[in-house]
Formats: C-alpha cells, structure tokens, sequence
C-alpha cells in the first residue's frame, strides 16, 4: 500500500514540475525533471514485481505517463535552448 502510495505521489509531482518546467524551463529544472520521471519508472517496476501489478495495464499507464512527461521535458528544452 505505501509502495503504490509513493509512486503516485511521485509521479503526480513529476507531471505538475514538468508542465512548470515548459512555462518556466532551465537546465536545473530539466535535471530534476529526469530525476523524478526516473524515480516513477522505478517506483512502477517495484510496483510490478513486489506488489503483482497487472502489467498490461500497468505497462499502458506507465507508456502514457513516459509519454506526457517526455513531451513537456522535450518543449521545456526547446524552448530553453531556443532562448539562448
């Protein structure tokens, strides 16, 4: 319960830093981003081998989640580098 727990705070605070990361980007702030989408990816492979997660749906979740946050760290460079 407080693996799942964990994971879902981690990756609620990954999605709300990378979208401010897209509004207000820097190298510190993408280094971060990568930290905590890490720790989420993590915290869901524990959550599939300790907990038995189903994994289609876990793995679903997880692509969609990858996706978004990949997406929002991919503007936030854009855009940094762009100002630059």
């Amino acid at each position: 319960m407080i693996l799942i727990l964990t994971h879902v705070i981690i990756a609620v605070l990954s999605l709300i830093f990378t979208t401010i990361l897209v509004v207000f980007p820097s190298s510190n702030r993408i280094h971060l981003s990568y930290v905590l989408v890490g720790l989420t990816l993590l915290s869901g492979i524990a959550l599939i081998i300790f907990e038995h997660a189903a994994i289609i749906s876990t793995c679903l979740s997880g692509l969609a989640y990858l996706f978004f946050a990949s997406l929002e760290i991919f503007i936030a460079r854009k855009r940094l580098f762009s100002s630059t």
